[in-house]
């Protein structure tokens, strides 16, 4: 009985097969088609904690053990926790490798499944389908394989970009759901758990902006997809968690993301009739994209008269969008900012602050009046600048015909160029002309 139970022991504690070994095992299990067997083989040797060190042969066993396991559409997530262990410290590379590896596998199995579905999105069958299930799956396998490493965040973004072009071109609105709680889940968890050395660092300025951006992504899916309490969730999460840390911590945020955030945020007030907001969001966009001008080198020509032909139609969305503005909203200003008011979960004033007032030392009163005076100043001074910037040029262009002796035809050139460009002093006159009209009829 006593040799009994050291025989028994012995067999619990030697050794298993390592890698290379497990590895000829599969190939003949898979030989024999013996998928299953041939997974569980692999497992055991990506899962042992005993070996000296890693080596290129434990990436090999993974790589089969992921092969296998799509094939049969069996889950890798216990495998990926072992390799993840083995790996993540000190070859982060090869935990990325095989992070690709997965998801280009059910990327490739989850676009074979929906040429079934191209004529028929909607059917039901697409939601019963393992396939496009086990493409879903792999992909939340992943984001909780890396939710806390800051070396491979990169590769956790890359993941989510997937996951909203699964939701978006499947019509999936319920995962979408899950995956917008999945992100800001993994804020707190990340928070919570910075002492690793491979843990994300939350408070760097490379990190809010990754985060900043992912979150713009998730916030375009739900407009696109007509979810706008979802979107107004992503709103309030990029505003507490993103927006208001890089100011406390004074790091730098991008400020095109600003611009793309504060664009987004104009969608979400027009879609629930705050135009008041609305446009105060698209002169916000306007401010920060403005902002991103005066930090284009002067050589980068094109990217400067890009850059300015945006602001021009953004300014003058901005006053489309406070004219848009009914007059009786001024008178109701009052009713509006009541936290009681049963036409609107949150107050205009409420609203205002929480977006528009972000960094400032006094709380603000949202006008429509006072922001129609801000939006024609900056006109105004951009119409300055316009004709300060045109006499400039012309004075030169005509000091350097006159030295050639080709001034007449220069000339004629010059004018066609700024009618054609559009950067010349009239370059607001529709808009002044609307906002005479709207003022006079008032």
């Amino acid at each position: 009985l006593l040799l009994g139970n050291l025989r028994v022991m012995y067999k619990s504690k030697r050794l298993k097969d390592p890698p290379s070994v497990a590895i000829n095992n599969a190939k003949r299990l898979l030989g024999e088609n013996k998928k299953d067997n041939a997974m569980n083989v692999l497992f055991d040797t990506i899962s042992h904690r005993h070996r000296a060190q890693f080596d290129q042969t434990y990436e090999t066993a993974m790589a089969m053990y992921i092969d296998v396991g799509v094939s049969i559409l069996k889950s890798c997530k216990e495998g990926f926790l072992h390799y993840r262990s083995l790996v993540q410290q000190n070859h982060p590379q090869s935990l990325e490798k095989m992070v690709r590896h997965l998801v280009d596998a059910v990327i490739g199995v989850g676009k074979q499944e929906m040429c079934k579905f191209a004529d028929s999105i909607d059917c039901e069958e697409q939601y019963e389908s393992k396939a496009l299930k086990y493409e879903w799956d792999s992909f939340q396998t992943v984001l909780m394989i890396l939710r806390n490493n800051g070396k491979l965040n990169h590769v956790y973004k890359m993941v989510v970009n997937e996951c909203i072009l699964f939701c978006v071109s499947l019509r999936r609105s319920t995962e979408f759901k899950k995956l917008c709680d999945t992100i800001r889940r993994r804020f707190g968890y990340v928070i919570n758990n910075q002492a690793p050395d491979y843990a994300l660092k939350v408070n760097s300025a490379e990190t809010l902006n990754s985060m900043f951006e992912t979150r713009l992504n998730l916030l375009q899916c739900a407009l696109s997809m007509s979810l706008h309490q979802e979107s107004f969730k992503t709103i309030k999460d990029l505003q507490k968690n993103i927006i208001e840390r890089s100011l406390e911590y004074k790091k730098n945020v991008d400020p095109m993301l600003y611009a793309r955030f504060y664009e987004k945020l104009s969608m979400v007030f027009w879609s629930c009739n705050r135009f008041l907001l609305h446009a105060y969001a698209v002169f916000e966009s306007y401010k920060k994209l403005k902002h991103c001008y005066g930090k284009i080198s002067k050589k980068q020509s094109d990217a400067r008269r890009q850059c300015q032909q945006r602001l021009h139609s953004k300014l003058q969305e901005a006053l489309l969008a406070v004219l848009c503005v009914a007059s009786a909203t001024d008178q109701q200003d009052n009713n509006l900012m009541e936290d009681n008011n049963k036409d609107y979960t949150h107050s205009l004033y409420q609203l205002a602050n929480d977006f528009f007032a972000i960094g400032r030392a006094q709380k603000m009163l949202p006008s429509k009046s006072g922001l129609l005076r801000e939006v024609m100043r900056e006109i105004e001074s951009c119409e300055n600048n316009n004709n300060n910037n045109n006499a400039a040029t012309a004075a030169a262009a005509v000091a350097t015909d006159r030295a050639d002796g080709t001034a007449a035809d220069n000339n004629n050139n010059n004018n066609i160029d700024t009618d054609v460009s559009g950067g010349g002093g009239d370059v607001f006159r529709h808009v002044r002309d609307l906002h005479r009209l709207v003022t006079v009829n008032k």
